[in-house]
């Protein structure tokens, strides 16, 4: 699973090309998956992926290779990219945040939550919902 560029917006997956060719870093993550658990949790990933998806494009959120770190800041709340996209998906499923040793921009600024459980129809919508979990927006 993986994300991307898709044009100006954040693009989510399975199996994109450039995923498909990548080594797996972290096998520790997959060890606590049985064939029962492994689809259940693929399945809630695809459904985020298609709410997430559905709200980059209807909305301002949007692909940026090395987002702003803030939630509240005008010009950089709706900055993501892939590294932003993975640490929210683990975030929101409640694995442990990975240490790093290697720069990853927008890894410290996971896609929020919210934006994986419901379906957008306008920035306006969104900017609501954001407002009640970033107080300052």
């Amino acid at each position: 699973m993986g994300a991307g560029p898709n044009g100006e917006e954040l693009y989510a997956a399975f199996n994109r090309t450039k995923d498909v060719s990548e080594k797996l870093n972290n096998p520790v993550l997959i060890q606590r998956f049985n064939k029962g658990n492994v689809l259940v949790f693929l399945d809630s990933i695809q459904d985020a992926n298609e709410k997430m998806n559905y709200n980059f494009d209807e909305t301002t959120l949007e692909y940026e290779a090395l987002p702003g770190d803030s939630y509240i800041k005008w010009t950089e709340w709706d900055e993501y990219n892939s590294n932003s996209y993975i640490s929210g998906i683990l975030k929101w499923k409640g694995y442990p945040m990975p240490k790093t040793t290697v720069s990853l921009p927008g890894f410290n600024k996971p896609v929020p939550f919210f934006v994986f459980e419901k379906k957008f129809s306008n920035t306006s919508e969104l900017e609501k919902e954001w407002k009640k979990h970033f107080p300052g927006f």
